[in-house]
């Protein structure tokens, strides 16, 4: 069946050429496999699960066979978040095989990546952070961003939504205290805004945000909308788009 996906897809891009949206290949792909007769299910919807815990529904771009993940990407570079994408989804649907197809802007020939389901994360989830609290805030986001990479933050309007529910579920297996907490805005008594807020024992205010750096800019913005909370340290984790790599920023907000 991999064999099967990569010809209709050699194929999509030979007949069509570099340089469309990824969804253009997908569509193409989609209505090769049907003239060939290869059963498949396009944007297959999934609860995406982080240690047995779920986070919310997904779209895998392909289903293949009934048991054959096909996601495509249209990059100059497949990144390890890119993989760290199909592997998530191995995990969450229970398949066991998946294959990454990009059709990059330069090029004649797709490029394939074959991943297989880590067996290991399906064993029953343990905290194995030891130390202070803001050292368990940082070992939780980096296993989160190994398990989830950045791409999700891509597939939802909420967009760090995924990575707060799953870095939550780590603080739980660790015992280290959360809070959600609503703030009012007033203006001579009434509300303007209303502000939720995630607060990690009692005292740090923390968000996930997915940029190439943590700029002033950003750190500005975070102090303007968390200045109504009392709470004077804010903590934003930072997974880089492409890298997946962890970056904190702790700042003084008010």
């Amino acid at each position: 069946m991999r064999e099967q996906v990569i010809e209709a897809a050699q194929e999509v891009f030979q007949t069509l050429g570099s340089g469309y949206l990824e969804k253009v290949y997908q569509g193409a792909l989609a209505h090769e496999l049907r003239l060939r007769d290869i059963l498949h299910q396009r944007e297959y919807n999934t609860q995406l699960l982080y240690k047995r815990h779920e986070l919310g529904i997904i779209r895998v771009d392909l289903v293949v066979g009934g048991d054959l993940i096909v996601e495509l990407k249209a990059v100059k570079k497949v990144t390890e978040s890119h993989k760290q994408q199909v592997r998530a989804y191995l995990v969450s649907t229970g398949f066991t095989k998946g294959i990454l197809v990009n059709f990059p802007p330069e090029g004649e020939e797709v490029e394939v990546f074959d991943e297989t389901r880590d067996d290991s994360v399906l064993v029953e989830p343990i905290c194995s952070f030891k130390g202070k609290a803001i050292e368990k805030i940082a070992k939780a986001a980096e296993e989160v961003a190994n398990n989830l990479g950045a791409e999700f933050f891509y597939q939802q309007k909420q967009k760090s939504d995924y990575y707060l529910k799953a870095l939550k579920t780590e603080f739980r297996l660790c015992d280290l205290p959360y809070e959600e907490r609503t703030f009012e805005l007033l203006y001579k008594d009434f509300v303007v805004n209303e502000n939720t807020v995630l607060i990690v024992d009692k005292r740090y205010l923390l968000d996930v945000i997915s940029k190439d750096e943590i700029d002033e800019d950003t750190i500005a913005e975070y102090r303007w909308r968390w200045r109504s909370t009392g709470l004077r340290q804010g903590i934003l984790i930072n997974i880089r788009p492409d890298t997946a790599v962890v970056e904190i920023e702790r700042f003084k907000v008010c």
